[in-house]
C-alpha cells in the first residue's frame, strides 16, 4: 500500500513537470567485484568492491519525456555517508545546469571515475538529527523551513524551521578522473552485437592460390 501511494507521487510530479524542471531518481549501487566470475558465500557478505552511484534525470522536452544517465565509479573505497551522496548530487546538478544552457545535449550516458578530495578546514557539522527521520518518505524544501510527510498526500505535514536543523560547510568533493559520454548507445549496441556475430560466424577462409 505504502508503495502505490509513493507511485502517485512519482506519477503527480511528472504530470506536472515542465520544460525548467527535472526529476532525479538516485541510489548507490550494490558493489561489484571485476575480478570474479561468480561470488562465494564469504565475499557475498560484508564484500569490499568498487563504489558506484547512479543518478537517472527525468526532463520534458515538448510533450516528450528523455532521460540523462550520470554514472560515478569511485577508484578508492569510501563510507556512503551523506557528505559523499551530497558531492554527487553537486555534481550532477552541476552538469544538469551545464547542460542546460546548451542547445543540445552532448549525450544521454555521462559516466565518471572520481576520487573523494576531504576538505580538512571545514567546521565539524552541527547538523541537528530529525526524529523519526527513517520513517519520512516525502519532502519539500522551502527557504525559510523544511515540510515533512510520512505518507505522500496525507496531512499538511510537519514544518521544521531550518533553524532548528543547523547547516554544515561541504566536507568532501569530487575529483574528475575520467570523463567520458555515451551519445548513441544505440550504435554501440549494434557494434558490440556484429563483434559477437563475427564470433559466432567467422568469416570464411579465402582459398590459396596454387602456384603451377
Amino acid at each position: 500500500m505504502r508503495s502505490r501511494n509513493q507511485e502517485g507521487a512519482k506519477q503527480d510530479l511528472l504530470k506536472n513537470l515542465n520544460e525548467n524542471q527535472v526529476l532525479i531518481t538516485c541510489d548507490w549501487a550494490m558493489k561489484f567485484l571485476p575480478r570474479k566470475f561468480r561470488e562465494g558465500q564469504n565475499d557475498w557478505s560484508a564484500k569490499r568492491g568498487i563504489n558506484w552511484h547512479i543518478s537517472v534525470t527525468l526532463y520534458k522536452q515538448g510533450e516528450e519525456l528523455k532521460t540523462i544517465t550520470h554514472v560515478h565509479i569511485f577508484s578508492s573505497q569510501i563510507s556512503q555517508d551523506g557528505s559523499v551522496t551530497a558531492s554527487v548530487l553537486c555534481d550532477v546538478v552541476h552538469d544538469l545546469t551545464k547542460q542546460a544552457i546548451d542547445v543540445k545535449p552532448k549525450g544521454s550516458f555521462k559516466v565518471r571515475v572520481v576520487d573523494i578530495v576531504t576538505n580538512l578546514n571545514a567546521e565539524k557539522s552541527q547538523i541537528k538529527p530529525i526524529t523519526g527521520i527513517t520513517q519520512l518518505h516525502n519532502f519539500s524544501f522551502d527557504v525559510n523551513r523544511i515540510t515533512v510527510w510520512k505518507a505522500y498526500g496525507i496531512g499538511e505535514g510537519k514544518r521544521i524551521s531550518w533553524d532548528n536543523i543547523g547547516i554544515t560547510e561541504q566536507r568532501t568533493n569530487l575529483l574528475v578522473k575520467v570523463d567520458w559520454t555515451i551519445t548513441a548507445p544505440q550504435l554501440l549496441e549494434v557494434e558490440v552485437m556484429e563483434k559477437e556475430e563475427e564470433l559466432i560466424e567467422p568469416n570464411p577462409k579465402k582459398n590459396k592460390r596454387r602456384t603451377p
